[in-house]
């Protein structure tokens, strides 16, 4: 998953983000933290439910793979 697809679709303007969206921005927002104290750490990233939603959710994959 590009990292520039995820943003661009992350941050594209909705009237109302759906819970994708939102998922997306949150884990973009937790591995782009300056601070790497406050980052989260590889293994937390794999287990955010922005991933494990996209496992699950083929929709996600017409998103990432266009």
């Amino acid at each position: 998953m590009p990292f520039q697809k995820i943003i661009k679709w992350a941050t594209s303007e909705m009237d109302e983000p759906d819970w994708e969206q939102k998922l997306a921005l949150d884990f973009l927002d937790k591995c782009m933290e300056l601070n790497p104290q406050n980052r989260i750490s590889a293994a937390q990233a794999l287990q955010h439910p922005f991933l494990s939603s996209a496992e699950e959710d083929e929709g996600l994959e017409d998103v990432f793979l266009t």
